[in-house]
């Protein structure tokens, strides 16, 4: 789908998974307890088949769900087309009824390897689909080289043939899934993102100098939301019949390697 505006926060995390409405709230620690923990908790398909990709992409990852649903049953989750379960905190909007499932990610990528050459003379850029976000320098000045940062001695080196430049960056991402409800089921109507970055580490190795430091910490803390996370009732209502409306996943770029969080 295409992506109109985009907002960018470093306020207080949104706080919407702490209303009532989420009356139901439980961690999948794996791929294999995915299934029992969908059936419990009348997990809509969308839902999980989005958790069992994280799991394919990082075993590792930290799930939290966040359920209207009031009563866990073993009879079978909601799919698009079944209305399985009782949802608490259902809102009318312009004649509808919708809800929300949200997953909650906490993870990191493993570190990995940019462009060590030159200085870091470019903000790090934050996009949605193709649209340019937010902008900054972790670095503290734009610039900089990496060496220098991890140093910290205040003599720019410039990264050369064999230095080796690594990151690895941290964030917590929520998804929600809005869906509305017709004819007694719940069908999707959205699927939007929150993100927040919450820094990067970094490695960096100076052959001339045969010098490393293995981790070196850069903390940001910035949030961003997809264009219609906080109010996806208007776009949810006019998607169903598309299968649901998708905003774009953030991706941040540094030189030649482009994380996408998700």
């Amino acid at each position: 789908m295409g992506l109109s505006t985009a907002t960018v926060t470093n306020a207080q995390e949104t706080t919407e998974i702490s209303k009532s409405d989420y009356v139901t709230t439980f961690n999948i620690n794996d791929k294999s307890s995915l299934k029992t923990k969908a059936r419990l908790y009348d997990m809509p398909t969308e839902v999980e088949e989005y958790v069992k990709d994280i799991f394919t992409k990082n075993k590792t990852a930290r799930v939290t769900v966040y359920s209207p649903d009031s009563s866990p049953t073993i009879t079978g989750g909601i799919s698009t087309y079944k209305d399985g379960g009782r949802w608490k905190g259902e809102r009318p909007y312009n004649g509808y009824i919708l809800n929300d499932w949200i997953v909650q990610i906490s993870n990191a990528f493993g570190m990995t390897d940019v462009n060590a050459t030159g200085k870091f003379n470019k903000a790090l850029k934050v996009y949605a689909g193709s649209v340019l976000v937010d902008k900054f320098v972790p670095f503290g000045s734009a610039g900089i080289a990496l060496a220098d940062f991890c140093f910290g001695n205040g003599t720019l080196r410039y990264a050369g043939s064999g230095d080796k430049v690594s990151c690895s960056p941290k964030y917590t991402s929520r998804t929600k899934f809005t869906y509305v409800k017709s004819n007694g089921s719940w069908i999707l109507g959205a699927r939007t993102h929150w993100v927040k970055l919450q820094g990067i580490s970094w490695y960096c190795y100076i052959k001339k100098l045969h010098k490393d430091d293995i981790v070196k910490s850069k903390y940001v803390n910035k949030q961003f939301f997809s264009p219609n996370y906080k109010n996806p009732d208007a776009i949810a209502i006019r998607s169903t019949g598309i299968g649901g409306h998708l905003d774009d996943p953030y991706r941040w770029t540094i030189k030649n390697v482009t994380f996408t969080f998700e």
